[in-house]
């Protein structure tokens, strides 16, 4: 019943619209389809009211442009660093371009692997947000000059 359901709001198209098109589409249309499985009986609730396609729409909205979304913070976050006349520039293309010091891709490491979360990273590493805030900033003005 679930899978009937899910098709029959057409998840591909919120995607679709949701991410204008563009290469994150799949991977959210993904990422909406195995929230909802997981969700069973949420949806089917949802469903009973006539409630669940704007529901879906808002949560792959808030999902993908939300700076707090799962899919923003899984994906696009971490891949891509700034967006310059239309064309997605990838942060590890970036960083390879860079010439960076071992202690700042070290930095930069740790940055990523806590999800680009200073206060995450404070209370994981014992190293002040205002250290780490200064260091990454120094690293991102490097990476940016590289543009």
């Amino acid at each position: 019943m679930i899978v009937r359901i899910l098709e029959e709001i057409d998840l591909h198209l919120i995607a679709n619209h949701t991410t204008k098109g563009n290469h994150y589409t799949d991977d959210l249309y993904q990422e909406l389809y195995l929230y909802l499985l997981e969700n069973k009986q949420k949806v089917i609730e949802l469903y009973n009211r006539g409630e669940l396609k704007p529901y879906v729409y808002k949560m792959a909205w808030q999902s993908y442009n939300g700076s707090l979304g799962q899919f923003f913070l899984k994906y696009r976050r971490r891949h891509e660093f700034i967006e310059i006349g239309g064309k997605d520039i990838i942060l590890q293309d970036v960083l390879d371009n860079t010439e960076l010091t071992n202690i700042e891709r070290q930095w930069l490491n740790v940055y990523l692997q806590h999800d680009c979360n200073k206060t995450w990273m404070e209370s994981r590493t014992k190293i002040c947000r205002k250290a780490i805030t200064k260091n990454i900033k120094e690293i991102t003005d490097k990476c940016r000059k590289q543009l």
